[in-house]
């Protein structure tokens, strides 16, 4: 029987009795006269859900918060601060999963449920998608380092909700396969490099295909896209893992869970994960048989017995099956996103050097910008530049003993008037630029500088500032943060038509980007976890939407 079944039913039954025991740790987070409807804040939904993780975690905490985000989805096109409110939570629900696909898998695999009906998975042998699209209304975003690790996407069918083109030519790009209807004929099975898939014909609108994909350590994991019944999924076919489509309603002859409960029966996987859910280009409208699925749906699957286990998981969460203990060390690395670093600017055109910043640039597509003073043929500016780092989680287990911030000086411009100095903030967390930044007070200097005026160019200078990205994770919560200034204290405007500054390589030119590395070691205590070693991560930046 599933582990699941009857858990959720309690859950509502038992939250406003704060005498029981096990309610202890989560009375601080939601009161019991919380526990129905929309009473969780973005904030606490996504700590209950990080602090419960998909595979190991309290699935009563989880049923609540993703019920409590139900509301807030439902409720999506209501007000126009409800859309801020979700893209930033998606924005922050999404940012671990380039930092986790560097994460080695010894055994088992890692699935990381995307937007809509999309997945990763990541076995010891391989890296695959499916349906990954760049998303809703623009609020989506696939960083360029996420899709270089993908070795193959499949792709279900040509509905924008599923087929992205863009994606799929940005994973061709980076050396992956893309396997859709077009390439692809239903029946066929074909051997790629750590994997074997077969496409079986589905039955929706357009042509559809359940690609069954079994890897070269015999796990297999079957997907449904938009396949409407049960009643076409393979016979004799018995995935480990089974990446379901939530309205699948038997054609609309019975309720979605109802459908869902009888494709989980009939194909009968260790691991079921629905998907297409909350897809907010669909309206919310229940009575409509095209409306968007609500997490309440898949979550009451289980209310009746169903074979293996049953995760319903919000976006950017990780399910761990099976998986072994990571190797003693290793490194994984990550490129700053380009979004991740932009200018801000005192321009001379308002007559004076104010201190206060008049202009500031996402420094999108520029190979390296200029730190100090920089003279142009239409404009003399004093640059500083802003650099954010959306930080890895890291467990209980684990102790965070160093960081490194790293940048490459590409040359030095004229005759800077003093080194490049680190200023830190731990309030500034939006990446959204403002001229304001240039004088923001909220950033402090750390007293550490990166360069001198004479130092020699064209290679790495690193500061270490394990204080700084340790204060954030402090005082952070959340998806934490660290931001830093890079600037030149003493620049200030000198006419003679020549720059004097520090010239940086910016994200996109390969090893050269700006890094921040982190390492973790385990606590001593936690050693039972089998989570040992040393473990190098380089994180990436939280990119503006």
């Amino acid at each position: 029987m599933n582990k699941r079944h009857g858990l959720r039913k309690l859950c509502f039954a038992t939250l406003p009795m704060t005498t029981f025991g096990f309610m202890a740790g989560w009375a601080a987070l939601i009161s019991p006269s919380q526990a129905h409807g929309q009473s969780m804040s973005f904030e606490e939904i996504g700590t209950v859900l990080k602090a419960n993780p998909p595979a190991t975690g309290d699935l009563l905490q989880r049923d609540s918060a993703i019920l409590n985000l139900d509301e807030y989805l439902k409720n999506y096109e209501s007000t126009r601060q409800t859309r801020a409110d979700v893209a930033d939570f998606y924005k922050r629900m999404i940012s671990n999963v380039r930092f986790e696909l560097r994460w080695p898998v010894v055994t088992g695999s890692r699935i990381w449920k995307m937007y809509n009906h999309g997945f990763i998975v990541k076995t010891p042998s391989s890296v695959f998608a499916f349906d990954l699209i760049d998303g809703w209304s623009n609020n989506y975003f696939f960083q360029e380092e996420l899709l270089q690790q993908i070795d193959a996407l499949f792709v279900s069918h040509s509905h924008g909700d599923h087929s992205d083109t863009l994606v799929q030519k940005m994973v061709r790009n980076f050396g992956g396969d893309v396997f859709k209807t077009s390439n692809i004929s239903a029946g066929t099975t074909v051997n790629a490099d750590g994997f074997q898939v077969t496409a079986y014909n589905g039955l929706h609108s357009v042509t559809n295909y359940i690609f069954t994909v079994t890897t070269s350590e015999g796990l297999t994991i079957m997907h449904t896209g938009d396949t409407q019944t049960s009643r076409v999924l393979p016979d004799n076919v018995n995935p480990d893992i089974f990446l379901v489509n939530a309205w699948m309603n038997e054609s609309g002859s019975r309720p979605a869970t109802v459908g869902v409960r009888n494709a989980v029966r009939k194909v009968a996987p260790a691991l079921t994960i629905p998907g297409h859910i909350q897809e907010l280009n669909h309206a919310y409208n229940p009575a409509s048989v095209k409306t968007r699925v609500p997490y309440a749906w898949p979550l009451a699957v289980d209310d009746e017995p169903i074979p293996g286990n049953l995760s319903v998981m919000a976006w950017g969460e990780r399910y761990d099956y099976n998986v072994g203990p990571i190797e003693p060390s290793y490194t994984g690395e990550l490129l700053l996103s380009t979004h991740a670093v932009f200018s801000t600017k005192d321009n001379d055109s308002d007559l004076t050097f104010d201190g206060l910043g008049d202009s500031s640039r996402n420094e999108i597509r520029r190979k390296e910008t200029v730190v100090g003073e920089n003279d142009t043929e239409s404009n003399n500016d004093v640059v500083r530049l802003i650099s954010q780092f959306a930080l890895p989680e890291f467990g209980a287990a684990e102790r965070l003993i160093s960081a490194k911030l790293g940048f490459y000086l590409e040359e030095i411009a004229g005759e800077p008037s003093g080194p490049v100095s680190i200023f830190h903030s731990v309030q500034d967390n939006s990446s959204v630029p403002a001229a304001e930044d240039f004088e923001d007070a909220t950033y402090l200097d750390t007293q550490l500088d990166l360069v001198h005026p004479n130092d020699p160019v064209g290679i790495y200078y690193e500061l270490d500032v394990t204080d700084q990205v340790l204060m954030d994770y402090h005082t952070d919560g959340f998806n934490a943060i660290s931001s830093f200034r890079l600037q030149v204290n003493e620049a200030d405007f000198v006419d003679d038509d020549l720059s004097h500054g520090y010239q940086f390589t910016l994200p996109g030119r390969g090893t050269n980007s700006p890094r921040l590395i982190l390492v973790f070691v385990p606590e001593p205590s936690a050693l039972v976890l089998l989570i040992g070693g040393l473990l190098i991560l380089q994180t990436c930046a939280k990119r503006q939407g």
